[in-house]
């Protein structure tokens, strides 16, 4: 009688492929983890205080009116790092009333380019020079841009952004080289369409300032 050997090749080749396959994957879930954890906000908020220990020093109390509803990460336009933190005040329908929005930003080593803001008017707010801007929104914010990236993360939540809107921005450039800033957004929904008048600017940075306590 013949004894008939099986040859377990074609079994270790299959299994060998599949422990590939699955060393794989779990580097790519890694990776992929370790860029996620890479991209997460550095700044901490703990009940109302946004607290930034570096770049710059610095903490931003928002008026318990307008709870902290969370923030997020991004690289934009692959030159700057982009943090975003929301403070909302909204109605039942989750509709947004008045909004907070800081960012920290920074340009990534190796990418040319500073801020500029030379048309803003400065103002002092708890002894620091910020540069103040209004502006009046009635279009949806452009592809890739960071107001794009606030939105699309607020809606994600479930939130609804008022059009028109209005929005002061304050600006704190805290380094020579112009770098980096701290960006202070508050904007509410407008009850008319066209430009900003001086005295309705005025009111809104006013309003701006009253929701908001800054410390070092």
């Amino acid at each position: 009688m013949r004894t008939r050997t099986l040859s377990l090749f074609p079994i270790t080749t299959v299994l060998f492929g599949q422990l590939v396959a699955a060393l794989s994957m779990l580097d790519q879930t890694a990776a992929a983890s370790q860029a996620w954890d890479a991209l997460r906000p550095e700044r901490s908020v703990v009940g109302q205080v946004l607290t930034s220990s570096a770049a710059p020093a610095i903490r931003i109390q928002v008026n318990d009116a307008l709870p902290y509803i969370g923030g997020q990460r991004f690289i934009l336009h692959d030159t700057v790092d982009a943090e975003q933190h929301f403070f909302l005040e909204v109605d039942k329908a989750k509709a947004i009333f008045r909004m907070y929005w800081i960012q920290f930003e920074r340009y990534l080593p190796g990418r040319p380019g500073e801020y500029s803001y030379e048309h803003d008017k400065t103002v002092t707010f708890s002894g620091l020079k910020l540069l103040a801007n209004v502006r009046r929104f009635t279009e949806p914010p452009a592809p890739d841009s960071d107001r794009k990236n606030a939105y699309e993360f607020l809606e994600k939540l479930g939130y609804t952004l008022p059009t028109p809107a209005t929005r002061a921005r304050l600006v704190y450039l805290f380094e020579e080289s112009r770098r980096q800033e701290v960006m202070i957004i508050y904007l509410e929904p407008a009850e008319i369409i066209g430009e900003v008048t001086a005295e309705e600017s005025a009111a809104i940075i006013q309003r701006a300032r009253q929701g908001l306590t800054i410390g070092r």
